[in-house]
């Protein structure tokens, strides 16, 4: 997710490799990721450095701006992309027009002007965001915080995270998704509204939609137990 490296997966990751092989990748700028933040910054980008990287034959997990990137992964790579995990993710982070499920823009508008102002508060409000309205609020925003505090990202990669979600769009890309893809989304996010994942649900030929009641943005720290079985039942089927 933005703002987030791998450490962000923590004792979900332990539980999940109890039955699947993982890999935990951190991004360029993230984490210890030793890649160089330059441009072009894009979905696109990343992932023809996943596909060089990453095994020939994967399932696909991505949290959020991470499963933008697992979506455009997905149409670009099918051949290698084998099964998606989509965990609250939108085509589309930003309300349009025709896209009522999308945060308003003034709103994001305003938010990159407080990164641009003050980074380390913005990455410290966007927990507290992601947790709001979360049954186990306390305890999933102290993770996010204290993830995001272990290694601060690159503010290049953090600002270029920022433009694409302002500006992507997947919308008409996503007939192309063919493979089976389990959409797990809380239904108290306040971030990314739930008709996100139920339209993911409608437009995906091979989705299913879970939808974790009492969690919000981060459901694979809320209950990660019912995640973690939900992931490894999907991908050992």
């Amino acid at each position: 997710g933005w703002g987030a490296g791998g450490t962000v997966w923590g004792e979900f990751a332990d539980r999940l490799a109890a039955r699947v092989r993982l890999h935990v990748i951190d991004l360029p700028g993230y984490g210890d990721s030793d890649g160089a933040v330059s441009e072009p910054y894009t979905l696109h980008a990343l992932c023809t450095q996943l596909i060089a990287q990453l095994p020939p034959r994967t399932t696909v997990c991505g949290w959020s701006l991470g499963g933008q990137l697992a979506l455009q992964w997905a149409v670009a790579a099918p051949q290698q992309v084998e099964r998606l995990v989509l965990i609250a993710t939108t085509p589309c982070f930003v309300e349009r027009a025709d896209w009522p499920h999308g945060m308003r823009r003034p709103v994001f508008d305003a938010f990159e002007r407080d990164f641009e102002r003050d980074r380390v508060k913005t990455l410290a409000r966007f927990a507290d965001l992601q947790a709001h309205g979360d049954a186990r609020s306390k305890a999933v925003r102290m993770w996010l915080r204290r993830a995001a505090q272990q290694q601060l990202p690159d503010p290049a990669a953090l600002t270029a995270g920022l433009h694409m979600l302002r500006d992507t769009d997947l919308r008409g890309t996503l007939d192309a998704v063919r493979q089976p893809t389990l959409v797990i989304h809380g239904g108290c996010d306040a971030l990314v509204p739930s008709g996100a994942a139920c339209w993911l649900g409608g437009a995906l030929p091979a989705a299913r939609v879970r939808m974790m009641d009492a969690c919000a943005h981060a459901p694979f720290l809320s209950q990660p137990q019912m995640a973690a079985t939900l992931i490894a039942d999907f991908v050992n089927e």
